[in-house]
């Protein structure tokens, strides 16, 4: 009698977590909403892609509304066929040390000016979004613009723009490059779906150093200094901070426990090694063990909040393997204890890499500023490390508040980072 009771106790969920999971209470008129027309910069030629936006989020809703757990949803489905996508190939940018887009597009002028062309309505709807004054995600975790076309459409416009400063049009380079940062800045700062920021991330990764790329090989004139300045500011605290993303994965990890019940509750038919989820299904509680995994990711999502400096104090701590104790919930609940309570903070170690990014972007933005203020400085090679030490805080790398470095060998300004690359911090370089 009391096994059977075990089996079927559940506790009520933690009264925190509705709060909790509540990012944001403003609302962004859909007119003004870019997260719509981005959802649909993929639809059939000649579509309206922000309409077909609000509509994917209306049936995504409607979905979800009916769905316990995981949804599989098709994009790509409901958005149409034949999409529109990238065609023609393309060099992969900044991959390589020595790779400049500028010495690219002098010896590949016309293969550049094909892929302008065959791609020119996927530029015009990439070039759409920057219209709009807002990015809000409004369908639930799980529903994210497909990530290729404006991954793609970001690398052959700064090829085109290389095309364009090797004629000599550096003001209108750089004023469509301040347009492409601004928005994808935006979208940092307001998207709060993690591929988003990663993307996003991502794009203004490309477009710092195709400013590394002109401030090194095009000459910047009096008239131009300042456009160039004013690229050269740090990320904001609402643009490095990962809160609501990691708001939105606890949501996912909230879908992943109730999907983990559903499994283990309906063993496979005709399986019997599959028997066993009989047994313990009735002993994996969803409330009980979403209220475990709870508490880290409240941690996690103070931490994304956090200045890189104190990052690094805070996830030190997640390292710690801490004991746990036996309490009344692993009697009813023993399979979501052992599945969770037994991890602990550690589980939020796999989301360090995403926050550090934001923060090795912003350190980044601050190595091409030095290399901007070194150039017009006439610093030369033998005298940046003592040039590196007369820099304020501004300048230094986020992680430690210690000036950046300079690697001779290499010719690379870079500051070592609070992610891990074989087992050693990673370096962040910037190639002179």
């Amino acid at each position: 009698m009391l096994i059977a009771i075990l089996a079927v106790v559940d506790e009520p969920l933690n009264p925190e977590i509705k709060s909790f999971i509540t990012i944001h209470s403003d609302r962004v008129p859909d007119e003004e909403n870019g997260y719509y027309a981005a959802l649909g910069i993929s639809a059939p030629a000649r579509a309206d892609i922000h309409a077909k936006g609000i509509e994917i989020v209306r049936i995504y809703k409607e979905a979800k509304a009916k769905q316990t757990g995981f949804l599989e949803f098709d994009l790509g489905k409901h958005l149409g066929d034949p999409q529109l996508s990238f065609t023609g190939q393309m060099p992969e940018l900044y991959k390589d040390r020595g790779f400049s887009c500028l010495a690219y597009a002098k010896v590949s002028k016309e293969e550049i000016e094909k892929l302008l062309a065959i791609n020119h309505e996927l530029l015009d709807r990439y070039h759409s979004l920057y219209r709009y004054p807002r990015y809000r995600d409004t369908a639930p975790p799980g529903l994210f613009p497909l990530l290729a076309p404006v991954r793609n459409a970001n690398r052959l416009i700064l090829l085109g723009l290389a095309a364009e400063a090797n004629a000599g049009r550096t003001d209108v380079v750089l004023d469509k490059l301040r347009r492409d940062i601004t928005y994808w800045r935006l979208v940092l700062k307001e998207s709060d779906e993690l591929i988003t920021k990663l993307v996003s991330s991502a794009n203004i990764k490309m477009d710092y150093l195709f400013l590394s790329d002109l401030i090194s090989h095009c000459k910047i004139g009096r008239g131009q200094l300042r456009a160039v300045e004013t690229l050269l500011v740090g990320l904001a605290p609402e643009e490095l901070n990962m809160s609501g993303a990691m708001r939105r994965e606890f949501e996912f990890s909230m879908d992943e426990v109730r999907e983990t019940k559903k499994l283990i509750g309906k063993p496979k038919p005709g399986d019997k090694k599959d028997r066993w989820k009989y047994f313990l299904g009735p002993f994996y509680k969803v409330n009980a063990s979403i209220n475990i995994i709870y508490p880290s990711y409240k941690k996690l999502v103070e931490a994304a909040a956090l200045p890189a400096r104190d990052l690094v104090s805070e996830s030190k701590k997640w390292e710690e393997t801490k004991k746990w104790k036996v309490g009344l919930d692993y009697f009813y609940n023993f399979v979501g204890v052992i599945g969770h309570k037994v991890i602990g903070d550690r589980e939020n170690l796999k989301y360090l890499p995403y926050l550090t990014r934001m923060h090795d972007l912003d350190g980044l933005i601050r190595l091409v500023a030095i290399q901007f203020m070194a150039k017009g400085q006439r610093i030369p090679p033998e005298k940046m490390d003592e040039f590196l030490r007369t820099l304020d805080a501004r300048y230094s790398n986020p992680y430690t508040g210690t000036p950046m470095k300079w690697d001779a060998e290499k010719k690379c300004l870079y500051f070592e980072s609070l992610s891990k690359e074989d087992q050693k911090p990673k370096r962040i370089e910037l190639y002179l």
